[in-house]
């Protein structure tokens, strides 16, 4: 096989893995918009006292019964789905946003978790969009991992960094 072939192959190899990247980095992005979701819906109905806490339980044995094929939302899981969303919602971004590491993400699927979660003020629900930048794993271990709000903001902007996400 001559060169020029074996470089417009080259090209055509590198378009397949980008898109590849691309893809994996989607479905990634949706999962944790949708575990940040599930945390807050949970996190607002626990904190009004609409559900007792056995209902995260009765939830999960719930979603198990009705969905047998929909794994990781067993009770724990959903408790680290509503800290996810707690820790990460609660966070003062002011230091990464004045340092334009983030900016306002917007969301097209932020109209449908409006009506679901019946809020006329969905912008204080939104995910800021470098947590998406990172794996579920690694949000697991910085959450269980770091005791103060700095050092989950340097964790997050490392891990992201060294990912080559920026």
């Amino acid at each position: 096989m001559n060169q020029d072939i074996q470089e417009h192959f080259q090209n055509i190899r590198e378009i397949i893995r980008a898109g590849r990247t691309g893809a994996l980095k989607a479905v990634n992005a949706y999962a944790l918009s949708s575990y940040w979701h599930v945390g807050a819906y949970l996190s607002q109905r626990l904190t009004e006292n609409t559900y007792g806490k056995n209902v995260v339980s009765q939830l999960a044995d719930w979603l198990k019964q009705q969905d047998p094929l929909l794994k990781g939302f067993d009770w724990r899981s959903l408790y680290r789905m509503r800290t996810f969303y707690e820790k990460w919602h609660n966070m003062d971004w002011s230091y990464l946003q004045s340092n334009k590491l983030i900016g306002n993400q917007s969301d097209e699927r932020l109209d449908t978790f409006e009506k679901i979660l019946g809020l006329s003020t969905p912008k204080s629900f939104q995910m800021p969009g470098i947590l998406t930048r990172l794996s579920w794993t690694h949000h697991i271990e910085i959450l269980r991992g770091t005791q103060s709000d700095e050092e989950m903001l340097f964790y997050c902007n490392y891990l992201a960094l060294e990912e080559g996400c920026y």
